[in-house]
């Protein structure tokens, strides 16, 4: 164990040569600066995890600073779990590949920018969960954001944006995200834009259910739309749909948008898209 700044590191050997963020060896804490190296003896550690329940429950921590935390891999599960964390800074977290569960559920922070995180593949189960304040998430282009390869791992992880009920838009439609799994924003109540990435083949089961929404542009690659997935949503909503695919809809209608049907207004295009309009209204529909 060494301590540096109020931070507890476990080492592994000088010949492995890695550090884990154990916890805070204080109670004063309000930022925690994640280094891409420490210093202990004559050896040089790189920082690469945040052990589980690291800072759960803190109540000091308002600021998490990853601008230097080049070698940082894994953030662990419960790492930052009901804390009064604002501000988090993944700006140089360039080698991060999960965000384990619960992570950062419950937590004050309101803006959050992955465009950075070139290696990350994973979000997982709650991560965000609860993060009321949370009003403005960039994704950027990221090519292997939320992605290793597979179907099933190209995906949201089983709601890690629930219940942010403030969060007012996304925009995926520059990755290459291929499935956006159960509940990833469910109860997102205040989220009235999403934007859907070209890459996408299905929506699973309420994936935005009790959402904002009061229309979405399923892209023409969705070929499963999951029972539950926009359920619970308010009247009058208005799907744009591929005109080319008019017959698969109705398989939908009754499962997906179960709640919804009776005001679900559909809108068909003429042509199957091959990237996304910036915005629905510039649409020409049928």
């Amino acid at each position: 164990m060494e301590t540096i700044d109020g931070i507890n590191y476990d080492l592994n050997t000088p010949e492995i040569g890695e550090a884990t963020i154990r916890g805070p060896n204080t109670t004063t804490l309000t930022e925690i600066i994640v280094p891409a190296t420490i210093e202990s003896g004559e050896n040089t550690y790189s920082v690469t995890n945040i052990a589980t329940s690291a800072f759960k429950d803190n109540t000091s921590i308002t600021s998490i600073d990853f601008s230097g935390a080049s070698n940082l891999k894994i953030i662990g599960q419960n790492a930052f779990y009901n804390t009064p964390v604002i501000n988090i800074n993944f700006s140089g977290a360039t080698n991060l590949v999960k965000i384990l569960g619960n992570a950062f559920n419950n937590t004050h922070v309101t803006s959050l920018d992955f465009r950075n995180l070139v290696n990350l593949e994973q979000i997982f189960i709650y991560s965000f969960r609860f993060c009321t304040k949370l009003t403005s998430v960039n994704f950027g282009n990221n090519p292997k954001l939320i992605g290793g390869g597979t179907k099933s791992s190209q995906s949201f992880y089983f709601a890690p944006f629930d219940s942010c009920s403030n969060l007012p838009a996304i925009d995926l439609s520059n990755t290459v995200i291929e499935n956006i799994g159960n509940n990833s924003f469910n109860s997102c109540s205040n989220l009235i834009s999403a934007k859907l990435p070209s890459s996408l083949t299905q929506i699973s089961n309420g994936a935005f259910y009790s959402a904002g929404l009061t229309e979405i542009l399923i892209p023409w690659t969705v070929d499963t739309i999951v029972g539950g997935a926009f359920q619970n949503f308010v009247t009058n909503f208005v799907l744009y749909w591929d005109k080319a695919y008019k017959s698969e809809l109705e398989t939908y209608v009754n499962t997906a948008f179960s709640s919804t049907s009776s005001g679900l207004k559909v809108v068909y295009l003429n042509t199957t898209l091959g990237s996304l309009p910036t915005k629905l209204e510039n649409i020409q529909a049928d």
